[in-house]
C-alpha cells in the first residue's frame, strides 16, 4: 500500500495540472430517434449553434486526462417543415496524448447531461462516446474539432397541452465541433 501511494504521489509531482475554457460553434449535426414520442426532435441542425465548455485536468509526460463540461446553445434543428431549438448540456471525461508537435488527440466519454427543447421536450440520461485533435495555433491558444455520438434514453413531455410523461427512448445526436481553447497551468 505505501508502494503504491509513492508511486502515486510521485506521478502527480511530475503533473501539470490545467484548466482549459473553450469557445466555439458544432455543425453537421443530425438528430435522429427510434423510440421517442411523435412530437420529438428529428432532423439536421440548419444554423451554428454557440459552444462554451471547459476542461480541468493534469499532463503528464504527454498524456493528459480529466474531465470537462460543455454547454450548447440554439440547436436548431428542421423538423416537419417547422423549427426546434434546443440548449444541450453534457459532462464528461477524457483521455489523450500531447505531442511534441503542436499536436493533441484525444478520446472522451460523456456521460450526464441533456437536450432541453423548446417544444417537444427534454432529452435526458445522456451518454456517448467523443473523438477529438486539437493544434496548437498560437503560443497559448489550440484549435479542435471533435466528433461526438451522443445517445438519449428518456425523454419527457413538456408541452403543457399534455400529460407530463417520461418515456424510454432510443435517440442519437451526431454531430462535429469546432472550439479555440486556452490551456491555463493551475500547477506545475
Amino acid at each position: 500500500m505505501i508502494k503504491l501511494l509513492f508511486l502515486l504521489f510521485s506521478l502527480l509531482s511530475f503533473s501539470e495540472g490545467f484548466i482549459e475554457p473553450y469557445v466555439g460553434t458544432s455543425f453537421l449535426g443530425d438528430m435522429d430517434y427510434g423510440k421517442a414520442a411523435q412530437s420529438a426532435i428529428q432532423g439536421k441542425m440548419n444554423k451554428l449553434p454557440f459552444v462554451l465548455g471547459g476542461r480541468l485536468g493534469f499532463k503528464n509526460l504527454g498524456f493528459i486526462a480529466g474531465i470537462e463540461y460543455a454547454t450548447t446553445q440554439d440547436l436548431n434543428f428542421d423538423q416537419n417543415n417547422s423549427k426546434e431549438l434546443g440548449d444541450l448540456t453534457e459532462m464528461g471525461a477524457f483521455i489523450g496524448y500531447e505531442f511534441p508537435v503542436l499536436v493533441r488527440g484525444y478520446i472522451g466519454y460523456q456521460f450526464a447531461g441533456r437536450l432541453d427543447a423548446d417544444r417537444a421536450g427534454d432529452f435526458k440520461k445522456l451518454s456517448g462516446p467523443k473523438i477529438g485533435a486539437s493544434l496548437k495555433i498560437f503560443p497559448k491558444v489550440r484549435l479542435n474539432l471533435e466528433y461526438k455520438l451522443i445517445s438519449f434514453d428518456e425523454f419527457t413531455n413538456t408541452d403543457p397541452n399534455k400529460l407530463s410523461n417520461i418515456k424510454k427512448v432510443e435517440a442519437d445526436l451526431k454531430m462535429f465541433a469546432a472550439t479555440l481553447s486556452v490551456p491555463l497551468e493551475i500547477f506545475n
